[in-house]
């Protein structure tokens, strides 16, 4: 199993539902690089680039954001029969104190890290992989 950082910083960012159209003008399209966006009842979360988030986000309405998080991701695919990985990771890293939020997609899985603790998570999550 392989891990990569994806370059870059991101912002996580809560906007209530009726500021989800806004979002749609600076998301990347397919193929355009990575994002991850939640939809719950009133309120979406994005996970993005912190490049691509308008000037002008502190005049909207409801907005919250949080900036300097980098990205891990795992590049092996995953069925949706592999049990514990995430466990095994987020395991490391909780005891090399690094806090930490979880996405995945269809085939691969991903965290995102503070910046300022990279360096603590690539060696916790080469430790679980058990990665020279």
């Amino acid at each position: 199993m392989r891990f990569r950082v994806r370059p870059g910083r991101y912002a996580l960012v809560s906007l209530p539902a009726s500021e989800t159209e806004r979002a749609d003008s600076f998301l990347p399209k397919v193929g355009e690089g990575f994002a991850h966006c939640v939809s719950e009842p009133g309120t979406a979360t994005l996970l993005l680039l912190e490049r691509r988030l308008p000037g002008s986000l502190r005049r909207w309405k409801g907005w919250r954001v949080q900036r300097g998080f980098r990205v891990i991701s795992f590049e092996t695919p995953m069925e949706w029969t592999v049990v514990g990985f995430l466990a095994r990771v987020t395991g490391a890293l909780a005891e090399a104190g690094v806090p930490i939020g979880v996405v995945c997609s269809f085939d691969f899985d991903h965290v995102f890290v503070p910046a300022r603790r990279l360096a603590a998570a690539r060696r916790a999550v080469a430790r679980a992989l058990r990665l020279p």
